[in-house]
């Protein structure tokens, strides 16, 4: 997940489980809820993983639990790959929709 550099690692991995969040230097935080909802909405429509969210100190965060025997490297490194794509798409959808959207018009006087 380090290799990619709009993911922030939320907290130590503790018992395989994995804290993180999608991080966007021009959204507010409370876009950022948002963003990272819509990820894990989307992981597990898509049947990627059952990344769920959670909070810490406010704010989502994802969590993902790699604590099971069957779950190899390989496959954790596939699910961050795609993790990132879907990060993106979600990202690449929300400036076209906000590019969509008219311009507040000035009152003129």
């Amino acid at each position: 997940l380090r290799r990619y550099p709009m993911w922030q690692i939320v907290s130590p991995a503790t018992a395989g489980i994995l804290v993180f969040r999608y991080m966007q230097v021009d959204l507010g935080e409370d876009e950022l809820d948002v963003l990272n909802l819509k990820i894990s909405a989307r992981l597990l429509t898509e049947n990627v993983a059952a990344i769920l969210t959670t909070k810490i100190h406010g704010r989502v965060v994802l969590r993902m639990c790699t604590m099971n025997p069957n779950v190899q490297p390989e496959t954790v490194i596939e699910i961050m790959r795609k993790l990132n794509t879907l990060a993106e798409d979600e990202m690449t959808q929300k400036i076209t929709k906000d590019q969509a959207q008219p311009m507040p018009q000035v009152a003129s006087r």
